[in-house]
């Protein structure tokens, strides 16, 4: 399969929860992706979309999951390896990511 995607920044949608005025920090971005050869299916984009996160959330999550462990609260398994995780994930129903 071959895509091109790209991040970027974006405006707060209008109608959003978020641009009630609320909250002190708020950060809004998209997605685009293209498919070059026509086979898209449902499990590519979701791998699409939890690939393109920032690398400092998969920091975030590991000491979450430190911080968790030592109080008895269950945490994701190893999320050091998250390519290996996309790699079986196949987007059914049911199924869990991370």
């Amino acid at each position: 399969m071959s895509t091109k995607e790209t991040i970027s920044k974006s405006a707060l949608p209008a109608g959003s929860v978020l641009n009630q005025g609320v909250w002190d920090y708020v950060d809004s971005f998209q997605g685009t992706f293209t498919d070059q050869e026509g086979k898209l299916r449902p499990a590519d984009i979701g791998k699409l979309f939890f690939r393109s996160g920032p690398k400092w959330i998969d920091f975030l999550f590991a000491f979450r999951n430190k911080v968790v462990g030592f109080i008895g609260l269950k945490a994701a398994g190893n999320t050091g390896d998250k390519q290996a995780a996309l790699a079986r994930f196949q987007c059914e129903e049911g199924e869990q990511l991370g």
